[in-house]
This record gives C-alpha cells, structure tokens and sequence, in this order.
C-alpha cells in the first residue's frame, strides 16, 4: 500500500505541475501494479513517473520504482482532475511544493 502511495503521490506532483496548479488530481484507478521483492523501512526509492495519456479530465500515468538501479515495483494510475476545491487548499499545496523544493519557477516561467 505505502508502494502505491509513493507512486501516485509521485505522479500528482507531475500532474499538478502539467497543469500549473489549475487543477488538482484524484487517484481513480491502480492497473498493473507488480511488486517484485519486499522493501524495509529506511531504503532509497528511485521513484520515475510519466504521462501516458491525457484525456477529459483524466490522466493516466505509469510508474516505476527502483532500488539500487533495479526495477522493484511499477504500475499504471489512472487520476480524475478537478478546479482545486477552494482557494485555502490551492494555497497549502504551495505552502507544501516550497516545503519539499518542488520547482515553482520552472512551472511559471513555462
């Protein structure tokens, strides 16, 4: 479950910033998810996320997680987008991207 979390988290960040933090994305569906060894607490995940398509309102992207440079889980995600629900929550979520150093610059300037 924490795997799977790690992934869409992963691809929300990608998606938010795809839409320039317009819109926020919702998990919809997990496909495909493979889990190939276990993964202890405290190990560095290398975690790759792409847009596999765009739709109306939808996203669907893959996923895929490594340890030490081998591939240990992946999946597909499919996310619904919506208008952030109020201005308070848009807000947070750039309170949280200067938090982490999620690049706001790159997303503003194009």
């Amino acid at each position: 479950v924490l795997l799977i979390e790690s992934m869409a988290q992963t691809s929300g960040w990608l998606l938010i910033a795809l839409m320039k933090f317009e819109r926020m994305p919702f998990l919809a569906a997990v496909k495909e998810a493979k889990m190939r060894t276990f993964i202890t607490p405290g190990t560095k995940l290398d975690i790759n996320a792409s847009v596999l398509h765009e739709g109306d309102g939808f996203f669907m992207t893959t996923v895929k997680i490594k340890v030490d440079g081998k591939l240990t889980c992946n999946a597909q995600l499919t996310f619904k987008t919506v208008p952030f629900p109020h201005p308070d929550l848009r807000g947070h979520m750039d309170i949280v991207a200067k938090r982490i150093g999620f690049p706001l610059q790159a997303i503003t300037n194009g």
